[in-house]
């Protein structure tokens, strides 16, 4: 016995035409009716499309223009016009025509149909006229019927060589912050302010800003910061400030009587490290003088001149002595201390 296989095969054959559609009518031009009209078609697929024998239909004449042998790359327009655009078109910065034939568009019950090679429409548009399809409003005098999705509105005309995408976009102010001053002393307000409501960001901190009479502004208190520059967090803007050195020494005893428990205690109540000289005279009484070399400051002779530093917010306990080590002559002594830094 013999058997006989028979396959079916469905050959699928995409249809592409539809993808081709009628983008701009010109149909009423301001300065003639002959060589003023104009038709732009568009592939707005995603596969190149030759129009060869593709054809205009209009209520004059079936067959108003026969395209050429073109093909349409994706998102590729072409122009087809009336006969003599390129002299006779509205605006001269227009360009030149695709393809030139005498067709004629009536201003009233007008429309335009595409057809495909075979004589297939594939798109079409009527202001007025019967069976062409979706009916659409008219347009004044040198306007264009735009296509918008998959109807046509009235919009002006832009045959340019450049495609032009319309953008509509609101800009909103942006958020601008500023400074009162850039350079302040230690314990002052900064000042920042805005030109709108928002935050800023000061030490990993964030500080809402306050509104008075329409203006924004936020206060920042320097007291207890190191001299040095500082940011300022504010929207996308870094705002820098500078915080002056200020140097003071406070001294928490101004006589000593070295005894045992007796410190020369010094504080740093300024924002940058200081360097403190201490000098001293010899030691006096009514007849004798005992050279400055034997008094001690932290165990280091003072007949030169001892320095020490203090950061910010530092206290140091500075221990005097009298170096005995020689048999000093006894009685009482009496000297100064002179304590200098820069300020």
């Amino acid at each position: 016995m013999k058997w006989q296989i028979f396959l079916i095969i469905l050959l699928i054959i995409p249809c592409v035409n539809a993808e081709v559609k009628i983008n701009k009518v010109l149909y009423n031009p301001i300065k003639t009716e002959s060589g003023g009209e104009a038709i732009e078609i568009i592939n707005q697929g995603e596969q190149s499309i030759n129009i060869e024998n593709w054809t205009i239909k209009t209520p004059s004449s079936e067959t108003d223009a026969v395209l050429p042998d073109e093909t349409l790359m994706p998102g590729q327009a072409f122009l087809i016009t009336d006969e003599g655009w390129n002299k006779s078109k509205d605006n001269p910065d227009w360009r030149n025509a695709d393809y030139e034939e005498k067709i004629t568009l009536k201003n009233t019950n007008g429309g335009v149909a595409l057809k495909n090679n075979k004589g297939i429409p594939v798109d079409s548009i009527s202001w007025g006229a019967e069976n062409f399809g979706k009916k659409v409003k008219g347009v004044k005098e040198g306007k264009c019927l735009v296509r918008e999705e998959e109807t046509f509105i009235e919009e002006e005309c832009d045959f340019f060589k450049e495609n032009i995408v319309k953008i509509q976009a609101k800009i909103e102010e942006e958020f601008k912050a500023w400074l009162t001053s850039l350079k302040i002393k230690p314990g002052k307000k900064i000042i920042v302010r805005a030109n709108k409501p928002g935050n800023i960001t000061f030490r990993n901190k964030t500080i809402q800003l306050t509104e008075k009479n329409n203006t924004y502004y936020a206060e920042i208190n320097t007291t207890g910061l190191l001299a040095g520059t500082y940011k300022i967090y504010a929207g996308n803007e870094v705002l820098n400030f500078t915080v002056l050195e200020f140097s003071y020494i406070r001294i928490k005893q101004k006589k000593l009587n070295l005894d045992p428990e007796d410190f020369l205690e010094l504080e740093n109540l300024g924002n940058t490290i200081t360097t403190i000289t201490i000098k001293a005279n010899n030691l006096q009484n009514k007849n004798k003088t005992i050279s400055k070399k034997y008094l001690l400051i932290n165990e280091q002779s003072l007949e030169e001149d001892a320095e020490f530093e203090l950061k910010p917010r530092e206290t140091k306990k500075l221990r005097l002595r009298i170096d005995n080590k020689l048999g000093l002559a006894s009685g009482t002594y009496t000297t100064e201390l002179r304590i200098t830094y820069d300020s």
